[in-house]
């Protein structure tokens, strides 16, 4: 039986490093892909590492030890940031990791810290001995558990408040975005289960009766569920873009030249009556308010964005506030960023700095540094 439970394991890791490999090879892969592919390298490594030790691989000689020193099997803390930019960048196709958010991978020395002490080991820099090297590892790994629950959880909260922020400020939401807020719900809903499983786990591992319970349930109460994980991530992350796409290109096809041509008109009508009386400007206009204004019934109006842009009405408006910025820019010394944004009708800096970014790639502070030059 025990054989079979490991057997398990290694199976989800290497269907993990398939599916990793597939999503990031495979013809269109998008930043978001590569982030979810990494995502479950990581998550499928230690199930690698626990089965080769208990086939004792790592005992078999020198250069299998090696291979033990020099592969970070255990990236726990790399995880949770990794699910925070994921999120992020399914959320704003133009979002990418940059020096500011990669401090959040500092806590990556918790996990990388015993490997340094194995490599210092074999090039003889530390004088410890294999035993002494596998005892410290195994009471580091111990407690160092801990720290690594708690940036995983914090990194998985901070991913659900921003994709609970980012579809709150969406009034109508495009088939496609609600298939991605679908599948994002699920994604961390996963994450924290695993969080809690493993929070049952760790409470007991950390106290004194520990070695009891590692030689009654071993680590099948951590493992199983991450590699039931992986199997659910491979497939449902693989697959949780094309069914919607498929659905938009039938909805493409069915489309008449009539249908067409009255989303260009609706369009048309509702870009110059933005850009000729600045509704734009008012922070509350909504929906309801434009269509009462322009006469057009406000499903035409969302369908026409919808199918004809592939726009939200937020998206469409926040453009037009953008683009006001900018042109309003030039005054910035008579008014700081979030009274400009406020005159641009933005309801919050905050939001202000969010769409900026999606619109335009940069944050507002770049565009002016940039202006300025």
């Amino acid at each position: 039986m025990t054989e079979f439970l490991y057997l398990l394991i290694v199976l989800g890791s290497l269907q993990g490093v398939i599916t990793a490999l597939l999503l990031s090879i495979r013809g269109r892969s998008t930043y978001a892909d590569r982030l979810l592919a990494l995502i479950i390298l990581v998550t499928a490594l230690p199930g690698f590492h626990l089965y080769l030790h208990y086939k004792a691989f790592f005992e078999l000689s020198g250069s299998t030890a090696i291979i033990h020193a020099v592969i970070p099997w255990i990236l726990v803390t790399a995880l949770g940031p990794l699910i925070l930019f994921y999120v992020k960048a399914v959320l704003d196709p133009h979002f990418r990791v940059r020096r500011k958010e990669a401090l959040w991978f500092l806590p990556v020395i918790i996990d990388l810290f015993p490997k340094m002490l194995e490599l210092g080991t074999f090039t003889s820099l530390l004088s410890a001995t294999t035993a002494e090297l596998a005892e410290f590892s195994d009471l580091y790994n111990k407690y160092a558990d801990i720290p690594r629950w708690i940036v995983l959880a914090i990194s998985i909260s901070v991913a659900r408040k921003q994709l609970r922020d980012h579809r709150s400020s969406e009034n109508i939401l495009s088939q496609k975005q609600t298939g991605s807020f679908n599948w994002l719900s699920q994604f961390i809903n996963v994450f924290r289960i695993f969080l809690l499983l493993w929070l049952v786990f760790l409470v007991p591992y950390v106290l004194p009766f520990s070695e009891r319970l590692l030689q009654t349930v071993g680590w099948f109460p951590v493992y199983l569920p991450m590699a039931a994980m992986i199997y659910w991530l491979g497939i449902r992350g693989y697959l949780s873009t094309r069914p919607v796409a498929l659905e938009e290109d039938g909805k493409n096809k069915r489309k008449t030249a009539m249908e067409e041509t009255e989303m260009t008109r609706i369009v048309n009508e509702l870009t110059i009556l933005l850009r000729d009386q600045k509704l734009f400007l008012d922070p509350a206009l909504d929906l309801a308010a434009l269509s009462a204004v322009s006469n057009i019934p406000a499903r035409s109006i969302s369908s026409s964005l919808n199918q004809h842009l592939g726009k939200t009405f937020n998206q469409f408006l926040n453009e037009f506030r953008v683009e006001e910025f900018k042109q309003r820019s030039a005054s910035l010394h008579d008014l700081s960023i979030a009274g400009l944004a406020s005159e641009c009708g933005f309801p919050s800096l905050p939001t202000f700095q969010r769409v900026f970014k999606q619109v335009t790639g940069q944050t507002p502070s770049e565009y002016l540094r940039g202006v300025a030059t």
